[in-house]
């Protein structure tokens, strides 16, 4: 199966498999089964659980990223 590049998805898309990954660790998942079924990477899946359990839901909601996210300040 193919994985995923979580920064190539719409932050509704990445706030929506957070939720549903948080889901299945609740449910016993292990992070390879995980994986397996949100189609990210184990090293993804294990990132969000510990955001979830050092900062719980409100951590899982994806911060700005791109070019409108850094300072365009000039030299």
């Amino acid at each position: 199966m193919k994985k995923t590049d979580a920064g190539t998805l719409k932050n509704k898309v990445l706030h929506e498999r957070r939720r549903q990954l948080i889901r299945l660790h609740k449910r016993g998942g292990k992070p390879g089964q995980i994986g397996q079924v949100t189609e990210l990477n184990d090293t993804a899946v294990k990132k969000i659980m510990r955001l979830c359990e050092t900062g719980g839901a409100a951590k899982l909601k994806p911060g700005s990223r791109g070019d409108d996210a850094r300072d365009k300040s000039t030299a």
